[in-house]
């Protein structure tokens, strides 16, 4: 598209925004402060938790998995329970340092960004706390960090589609996606906070929850799609392609460790 199809004063917009997203002085230190707070509190809970996940491997009690086919499955194989739990905390664990990795690389780049720092933040919390499989099992086993565990896995994965829906100018492009932020967020709270209830839909209505997701996951995917289509300047669509690229690579690795579970 030409200039002459741009609308007048479009460019000097997306200035405007690309300067209002930097922040400076007070806000920037306030920002540091709290990605660091995040940062240790996530990554500590994650570590604390290794040992509680590993017992509830070792003792086929993770609610992850079934435990008799489990069970079934390592017998018929003839493979020891500790090298399987060793197994899985090293894939859970592989998967976890790439994304911190990566949001610490954001953060350490671009900390005077606001939309870096929600990127660097969305990553961090996603990756620790909400990124099958659940490994801080260590809430399933003490009820003083239940509560902050559920909370951080909910923030992580409403953030991280947050980001989905903002990326790369902060702005929701339809206006309209932003009522699916709403919706995500509650589906996600009775899913993390109360869990097996009714309003649960993930065990109460699996194929309603099936559809709930898959129509959130068409939002963020059309949203990206008409931002590059109409909206975004060729340097914001440069990356969205790196962003598309991420999402993709991710979702394959999800569904690949998915795959490896249900072929144990």
């Amino acid at each position: 598209m030409g200039l002459e199809h741009r609308r007048p004063g479009e460019f000097a917009g997306r200035s405007d925004a690309l300067a209002s997203s930097t922040l400076a002085g007070r806000r920037l230190f306030v920002a540091r402060v709290g990605w660091l707070a995040v940062f240790f509190l996530t990554v500590g809970l994650f570590l604390a938790s290794i040992p509680a996940y590993y017992e509830a491997i070792v003792s086929y009690s993770d609610s992850v998995f079934e435990p008799e086919a489990v069970r079934a499955s390592l017998e018929g194989s003839g493979v020891s329970i500790q090298f399987y739990a060793i197994c899985l905390l090293s894939i859970a664990c592989v998967s976890t340092v790439v994304w911190v990795a990566v949001a610490a690389v954001i953060f350490w780049r671009r900390a005077d960004n606001w939309m870096a720092l929600f990127a660097s933040l969305s990553l961090i919390t996603f990756g620790t706390m909400s990124l099958p499989p659940s490994l801080p099992a260590l809430a399933d086993q003490s009820s003083a960090v239940w509560l902050p565990i559920n909370v951080l896995a909910l923030i992580g994965t409403v953030v991280l589609y947050i980001f989905y829906l903002l990326f790369p100018n902060g702005r929701f492009v339809p206006r309209w996606t932003r009522w699916a932020v709403v919706l995500i967020a509650a589906h996600e709270v009775f899913y993390w906070l109360f869990p097996k209830s009714i309003f649960d839909i993930a065990t109460s209505f699996p194929l309603l929850d099936f559809a709930m997701l898959t129509t959130f996951a068409c939002i963020a995917i059309g949203s990206q799609l008409y931002r590059f289509r109409y909206v975004s300047s060729p340097v914001e669509r440069q990356q969205t392609k790196w962003v598309a690229f991420g999402m993709v690579a991710a979702g394959l690795g999800a569904v690949a460790f998915e795959l490896s579970i249900s072929g144990s």
